[in-house]
């Protein structure tokens, strides 16, 4: 049993697609928290908890935004260093809508009227995790999303999500994501795993 833990419901319309196509068949509980306070006292308060399960692993997916990478990092490692199973830590740089521009074809297979020829190219999109906000720059590039003041991230999350090649993104803290949960060993109790795009 993997169980996530993470920061709001859009992560969570996103991963009820992705995950049947990233680790087919594995038995999961996804358990979305209201922010970023939320999550982390419940790192504290549950992982210890949840980690005495046998076969059990844990993944705990936090959004970067403002935050320095390293010392995000370093703060949830301590907030789960009383687990007793193995914890993968992914940093998502800098939120997950980041995910959704590194797969453009995607988001004009969930948008018809997006052309992601038009921007996968331009020089703004080639470090998709640098960007900042990227909420708000998939909002001023699709046509159906323009009219909204706020981007609607669950409606977002849900019709790209089912869309997305969780092979072919040019988001590498989503590659990063995709790559710890293939590497998930129940058998390799007591370890911690942390990535963030500093790391590599």
């Amino acid at each position: 049993m993997i169980y996530f833990m993470l920061e709001e419901r859009s992560m969570q319309r996103a991963l009820e697609n992705l995950l049947p196509i990233i680790i087919p068949g594995e038995s999961y509980e996804i358990r979305s928290h209201n922010g970023k306070e939320d999550l982390q006292l419940a790192i504290r308060k549950v992982v210890p908890t949840l980690s005495r399960q046998p076969g059990v692993a844990i993944v705990i997916l936090h959004d970067q935004n403002s935050h320095n990478c390293f010392e995000l990092k370093n703060k949830l490692k301590k907030l789960s260093e009383r687990a007793g199973c193995e914890v993968l830590i992914r940093i998502v740089c800098r939120e997950l809508e980041a995910w959704f521009l590194g797969d453009m074809a995607a988001t004009e297979r969930a948008y018809p009227r997006f052309r992601a020829a038009k921007f996968q190219n331009k020089k703004r999109f080639r470090n998709i995790d640098g960007i900042i906000k990227p909420s708000e720059h998939l909002r001023q590039i699709v046509p159906e999303l323009k009219g909204y003041d706020v981007l609607p991230k669950l409606d977002t999350a849900e019709k790209i999500s089912a869309c997305m090649n969780v092979a072919n993104n040019r988001s590498k803290s989503f590659n990063h994501f995709v790559t710890g949960l293939n590497g998930l060993s129940p058998e390799n109790e007591g370890r911690q795993y942390f990535i963030c795009k500093a790391e590599k």
